[in-house]
């Protein structure tokens, strides 16, 4: 036995050595331990399994130049193989067909000529095979419809002829399939119908013919096709395209930001942010996000896109009423319209809206008040109606919904008391009625909501009853702001750390000082908020108030403390490391000032902290590496200062990072690898440092990314297919190529 696993593992030895000498191994990019006597899981790219037999063997991005030896077919126990973005070329190998246990094979953004092996079909575990960007001529094996365990089958990018073989209707598993950029000729087999769990169908860029089978309105769960660049046809009712056409022409389209396809004769999935469905129909009109620079009026057409289930308008500067008609989308799930310039009031006649559960309609002009009807939203879950002009009284009927779980008012004329009847509002988390001018005792019903995390009535003239059972349902919310009816008494620590604010950035020349240093409780101190139930200071915000000297060290023992903003002042001098203490703080917001020394290392045991702003200072001295442990940090803002030294490699550990600005430093060196882990960053702006090298392949990992300014800088990013690829899908993006 013994002597036939020896003969085994010399055999796949032989198999790797074959590889080597095959693509030039010594001038791959690493080729550590390979011909050498170290056991073969030791050599570079290659996991073996407790038998010592090669697994696995991953290759990518490593210089491999010449053919693919047949013999690797012979690694018998071989279950991924991945050597893509080489300079391979050559036939597909058809003896690999004996890799009887492979799950994975990648071979994609190569050379490889040659047709697709018909007899691959006998890899009946294969899951993933990815052959794009290759030179692969011929037809598509109908063999291929044995592959029942192919999820993702990529082909795009090559030079393939011939129909599309309805056998592979058989691909019951299959959820990516994309054959885009070839010369696939034909119509589009109905039997493709069958396949139920395709997700992504990319057909786009062939030579494709006919109408698109009605069968294909099965393919219930499908969330892209991609058919532009074909003769196809589809059964679109005229009334989708004109409601398109005539939002086009409401809103400016000309001068859209991105128009891309709009008015053409492509099918409307392929126009910029319209997602259809199989038979055509408009599912989703995405034109919204970061703005897509619409203007003017929303045009009554709307109101046909019948199977409409998400409407994104949001941020843009759309102005006038909100359409009526929009009540008849019965379908609509998602309508997102916050940050416009809407005017007038809500309409009735979106209570018909019975599967909408999320819809927002903050940062407009609306006015009139809340509309009763809407009452009958069911399955309504998150609604935003902050900062409007929205006046009149909260609607006893919005206590009939009863799946709600995030309700925004804040920043509105709201007036009158709060209704009893949201007691029953049982599944809320959320609930923001600042800034309104609102009045009366919180009811005693509220006790009912108890899942409750977040309710903020400040600046407002509503107030929390006193007695032990509204005291201690308040006591369990996350987050509560707002005044007693009965106003606590001061904490000592807190007033004595407020004072030393006041004396230490002249609090008597401040703008406003109101009633600091008085005998009035400090939640009347301007500036100040205090927790409902402990009366400890929670908030402290002197923005643009002419503070000017140095921040006092006993801020730290703020220890309630959640937000503290002090931007735009005079403030001048280090930043105290005995803030390190100020354990609840979320936000630190400190820009626009005169603050100059190092950033406190100890700062990294504000494990609370979720935004940082410390822009336009003249901080100094390194990022600190500790910084890597704040795992709340969401926004960190450290721009337009003269910090030095090297990006930290720790900070790559940042994972709820969304937000990193380091613009106009003298930052130098380059970019950690490790910043690839920073999987929900959305906005990295870089330039103006002197920041040097390649921008490292892991970034191709920020699938979120979608602003990127690494200009005015030493920075390039590398020239290679797969990285440009990705850059061209960040949104804004400003540096050189390497």
């Amino acid at each position: 036995m013994q002597s036939q696993a020896s003969e085994a593992i010399q055999q796949d030895r032989d198999a790797l050595v074959a590889l080597y000498e095959a693509t030039d191994g010594s001038h791959w990019d690493d080729n550590t331990n390979w011909l050498s006597d170290a056991p073969l899981g030791d050599w570079y790219g290659v996991t073996t399994d407790d038998d010592g037999r090669v697994a696995e063997l991953d290759l990518n991005f490593n210089n491999l130049r010449g053919v693919l030896p047949t013999v690797l077919g012979d690694l018998a126990q071989l279950t991924e193989l991945k050597l893509s973005h080489n300079q391979l070329r050559g036939a597909l190998p058809v003896a690999w067909d004996q890799l009887s246990k492979l799950e994975i094979l990648h071979l994609d953004h190569n050379k490889l000529t040659g047709p697709l092996p018909g007899v691959w079909g006998q890899l009946r575990n294969l899951k993933t095979l990815r052959l794009r960007d290759n030179n692969l001529v011929g037809p598509l094996p109908a063999e291929w419809a044995h592959l029942v365990n192919i999820t993702e089958l990529d082909l795009g990018s090559n030079k393939l002829t011939g129909s599309l073989p309805a056998q592979w209707r058989h691909l019951d598993n299959v959820t990516k399939l994309d054959l885009n950029s070839n010369t696939l000729t034909g119509q589009v087999p109905a039997e493709w119908g069958q396949l139920s769990k395709v997700e992504m169908l990319d057909l786009a860029g062939n030579k494709l013919t006919g109408p698109l089978p009605t069968e294909w309105g099965r393919l219930h769960i499908i969330k892209q096709l991609r058919i532009a660049g074909n003769s196809l046809t589809t059964s679109l009712p005229q009334q989708d395209r004109a409601a398109l056409v005539a939002l086009y022409h409401a809103t400016d389209g000309a001068n859209w930001r991105e128009s891309a396809n709009w008015l053409s004769d492509v099918p409307i999935g392929s126009w910029h942010g319209v997602t259809a469905d199989a038979a055509g129909r408009v599912t989703e009109l995405n034109l919204g996000g970061g703005g897509n620079n619409l203007t003017g009026k929303l045009p009554a057409e709307l109101g046909q896109l019948e199977h409409l289930e998400k409407l994104d308008l949001a941020n843009n500067s759309l102005t006038g009423p909100l359409p009526a008609e929009l009540g008849h989308l019965i379908n609509l799930k998602v309508l997102l319209m916050h940050g416009n310039n809407l005017t007038g009031p809500l309409p009735a006649a979106w209570s018909h809206l019975n599967n909408l559960w999320w819809l927002t309609l903050d940062g407009n002009d609306l006015t009139g008040p809340l509309s009763a009807a809407w009452g009958h939203l069911s399955n309504l879950k998150r609604l935003n109606l902050a900062s409007n002009r929205l006046t009149g009284p909260l609607p006893a009927e919005w206590g009939h919904l009863s799946n709600l779980e995030s309700l925004l008012l804040h920043n509105n004329d709201l007036v009158g008391p709060l209704p009893v009847a949201w007691g029953r509002l049982s599944k809320l988390e959320s609930l923001h009625l600042s800034d309104n001018r609102l009045t009366g005792s919180l009811p005693l019903s509220l006790t009912g909501l108890t899942v409750l995390e977040h309710f903020t009535f400040d600046n407002t003239e509503l107030c929390a009853p006193p007695g032990r059972t509204f005291r201690a349902w308040l006591r369990e919310i996350y987050r509560v702001s707002g005044a007693n009816c009965i106003q606590d008494a001061a904490n000592p620590r807190d007033e004595a750390a407020l004072v030393a604010l006041y004396e230490a950035t002249d609090g008597a020349r401040w703008t406003n000082n109101t009633n600091w240093l008085s005998d009035a409780p400090l939640d009347n101190w301007y500036g100040v908020t205090t927790d409902i139930n402990s009366g400890r200071v929670v908030k402290l915000s002197l923005s643009r108030n002419n503070l000017r000297g140095e921040l006092p060290a006993d801020l730290g023992k703020l220890d309630h403390l959640e937000r503290l903003d002090l931007p735009n002042n005079g403030l001048s001098g280090p930043l105290p490391t005995a803030w390190s203490q100020l354990d609840n703080l979320g936000v630190l917001g400190l820009s626009g000032n005169k603050l100059s020394g190092p950033l406190p290392a100890a700062w990294s045991r504000l494990g609370n902290l979720g935004w940082v702003y410390l822009q336009r200072n003249n901080l100094t001295g390194p990022l600190p590496k500790e910084w890597g442990k704040l795992v709340s940090l969401r926004r960190l803002w450290l721009a337009d200062n003269d910090l030095s030294g090297p990006l930290p490699p720790e900070w790559g550990r940042l994972q709820s990072l969304t937000e990193l600005m380091l613009f106009n430093n003298s930052l130098v060196g380059p970019l950690p690898v490790e910043w690839g882990q920073l999987r929900w960053l959305y906005w990295l702006s870089l330039y103006g440092n002197h920041l040097t090298g390649p921008l490292p392949q892991s970034l191709t990992r920020l699938t979120m990314l979608s602003l990127f300014y690494f200009n005015d800088t030493e920075l390039c990013a590398p020239r290679d297919r797969a990285f440009q690829e990705w850059l061209r899908g960040v949104g804004e993006v400003r540096g050189r190529n390497c």
